[in-house]
């Protein structure tokens, strides 16, 4: 939860998805993958109303 406008959470949660894909195929080493994963921002308050995804 934060007051950052939706230009900044882009910012913000692009990053973390990013870093994301670089480290799960070693947390899950020996697994088979699917090659595009679907990574999901839970936010405690928000509305799809105006924006409908977070990057990407």
């Amino acid at each position: 939860m934060d007051a950052h406008s939706w230009a900044k959470r882009e910012q913000r949660y692009g990053k973390k998805f990013e870093a994301g894909r670089q480290h799960i195929p070693a947390l899950f080493d020996g697994i088979s993958l699917p090659k595009e994963i679907e990574q999901i921002a839970l936010l405690g308050f928000a509305s799809n109303a105006n924006v409908k995804t977070l990057a990407g």
